[in-house]
């Protein structure tokens, strides 16, 4: 797990208003998807965390490139995500209980690590593409369609469908 703690006892005590978080830091693989989310390069953080009352809001944009599979080819892919945040951060509610639908304030400091993470595996695309008109694998002995024609051009029809190419003849 990635940890960034960012001390904000300043904001709590309503010394200041606001703050910024502009910082690149180094990132540690997500394994989401059956696979690691392996980061290529820092992670850059451009966040304002402003106090609303008893709470924080953390808002702005995190960016990072993250190497993942090609959902066709199964290539590898580095793929800029750049995702928007806002999110709130609150003190726990009471002994060994977690605020609902918010990170946690713990003793003056907020952990930006759990933020990025979400943010970047709801940035993620739901088929990663290496490109737009890959051609994906051939389904008989697997080959790399991008890389050329394999020669698996045998038609196999479902015997259910046949009926239907006799008539595309007539």
């Amino acid at each position: 797990m990635n940890r960034i703690a960012l001390d904000v006892s300043d904001l709590l005590k309503g010394i200041s208003a606001e703050t910024e978080f502009r910082e690149k830091r180094e990132f540690s693989p997500l394994g989401e998807r059956g696979e690691k989310l392996e980061f290529k390069g820092p992670v850059e953080f451009n966040l304002v965390i402003r106090r609303v009352n008893s709470e924080l809001m953390a808002e702005g944009t995190i960016v990072g490139k993250v190497m993942i599979e090609c959902s066709r080819c199964l290539s590898k892919l580095i793929l800029l995500l750049k995702a928007g945040v806002r999110e709130v951060f609150r003190k726990p509610v009471g002994p060994g209980e977690s605020p609902e639908e918010a990170f946690e304030i713990i003793g003056g400091e907020i952990d930006l690590g759990p933020l990025a993470e979400q943010a970047f595996l709801l940035a993620l695309p739901l088929k990663p593409l290496c490109r737009e008109d890959c051609k994906g694998l051939c389904p008989r002995c697997g080959k790399n369609l991008n890389e050329g024609d394999c020669g698996c051009r045998e038609e196999r029809i479902d015997p259910r469908l046949a009926i239907l190419k006799k008539l595309k003849k007539k």
